[in-house]
């Protein structure tokens, strides 16, 4: 692969990441919209590595680099990170909550609501994941 496809390939994730994480420091995300985002986080960062080692001195390449780490650090890490996390430990406390406070709900109601819980405290242990990496970075 060329250096100039790397590049494109490598811009092209990193626009799509920006956009990810504009939405995802601004919006609440679904669980699915969550997942996406830290993927194309690993994504970035996998490729970014890639292409560090095939830059040489290519300073188009080493700028489309650094862009995609800043997004990354800056807007990601700093901004929309924690916001997902955050919003993670709402939602599962309030579920869980809402499940002590409401034992009489109805048997399909409940298993949703369960479902449900499920599936965020999933996601919070990824996120969770992510964000011990970051500590061990």
């Amino acid at each position: 692969m060329s250096t100039g496809d790397i590049s494109e390939i490598l811009q092209s994730e990193s626009a799509k990441l920006d956009r990810m994480v504009k939405t995802a420091s601004t919006e609440e995300l679904s669980t699915r919209e969550i997942v996406d985002t830290y993927r194309q986080v690993i994504n970035v960062s996998s490729m970014t590595k890639v292409a560090r080692q095939q830059a040489a001195d290519n300073a188009v390449l080493h700028d489309i680099i650094a862009n995609a780490e800043k997004t990354i650090f800056e807007k990601f890490n700093c901004v929309a990170h924690p916001r997902i996390l955050a919003s993670l430990e709402r939602s599962v406390a309030k579920i869980t909550g809402d499940l002590q406070t409401h034992s009489a709900a109805t048997g399909e109601a409940e298993s949703a609501v369960y479902d449900d819980l499920r599936q965020k405290m999933s996601t919070r242990e990824f996120v969770e994941q992510y964000d011990r990496g970051l500590c061990h970075a």
